[in-house]
């Protein structure tokens, strides 16, 4: 895995790593797609260590050598599946929250519309993603580095609840609209009819763990954040309402964190005055606001010492 860093003079105990999401790289945390400073310099400003990371598989981390056929580690294990993509402007539009409709943006929009083509060239074609092969990443970089805070955004936010679950070396969690882990005997997803079901698996808003997995994650402070103009109701639009679904299972996942004894929390950024926020927060055109909010948790857990 690729990583790279910069540590001011004086720096704070806790180093924060940075975990890009699924199609990207760790470009993004870098500079915003219209060249204003990304979290990676915002932060180190505030005196943190920051470690950027490319997962495995892609960007600056790379491709594994075959023998064989590319992309096919064995029989059963295929690093690229049979059908690939990159997001275009059209994918990229309702997914990420851009606006409604391709082209029409939100009239609130917080996202640099200007520099939305710079913005799709820093992605990446999509690859399988091991849940294990990532998490595990993670933590050897944290057996090198020692305790951590992780910041993790949409398909990684899985990859640092293992990490939690799984090295003691993870002091913090904050993640930017990810899907979620629960004790695989109370697993949930949102009904169609907007109740909590039991539900598991990688198709639903949840994977189920180990409840002695759950309970390992439970001891780690972590906050979980939405962006603007998700949809309160049932939506006729299936990514819209992906994601309406992913923000109610976050009040369960805090709800049953806490019922444990845990400290977690969600917090939605139009509740605290942010407005348009894009999925891609932290490159909006607030994110330094976005990211006073991220300092303020690590403030009130301690994580900035």
């Amino acid at each position: 895995m690729d990583v790279q860093y910069q540590i001011p003079v004086s720096p704070r105990k806790l180093p924060i790593v940075l975990v890009h999401g699924g199609g990207c790289t760790g470009r993004v945390w870098e500079t915003t797609p219209d060249g204003r400073e990304g979290y990676a310099t915002i932060l180190l400003r505030q005196g943190f260590s920051v470690f950027v990371v490319d997962l495995p598989r892609g960007g600056r981390s790379g491709f594994p050598s075959f023998t064989g056929e590319l992309g096919k580690l064995d029989d059963e294990q295929r690093l690229v599946t049979p059908l690939t993509f990159s997001p275009g402007r059209e994918h990229a539009w309702t997914r990420w929250r851009l606006g409604p409709r391709y082209p029409e943006p939100f009239l609130n929009q917080a996202f640099p519309m200007s520099a939305v083509d710079s913005f799709l060239k820093g992605m990446r074609p999509s690859v399988t993603d091991d849940p294990e092969v990532m998490s595990h990443a993670l933590i050897a970089l944290l057996e090198k580095i020692g305790p951590a805070t992780l910041v993790t955004h949409s398909n990684s936010g899985l990859y640092g609840w293992l990490a939690g679950a799984n090295s003691t070396r993870v002091r913090g969690i904050v993640s930017y609209e990810p899907a979620f882990v629960c004790p695989a005997n109370r697993s949930t997803a949102i009904g169609s009819d907007g109740h909590v079901q039991p539900r598991a698996g990688k198709q639903s808003a949840v994977t189920s763990i180990s409840d002695d997995s759950f309970a390992r994650l439970v001891g780690v402070p972590m906050e979980v954040v939405f962006g603007d103009n998700i949809p309160l109701e049932p939506d006729p639009n299936p990514i819209a309402d992906g994601r309406r679904i992913q923000f109610s299972v976050a009040d369960e996942f805090v709800r049953l964190v806490n019922e444990q004894g845990g400290k977690a929390s969600r917090l939605s950024l139009p509740e605290v005055g942010l407005r348009g926020n894009s999925h891609f927060m932290f490159s909006d055109l607030n994110n330094l606001e976005v990211a006073a909010h991220l300092c303020n948790f690590l403030s009130r857990c301690g994580l900035d010492e």
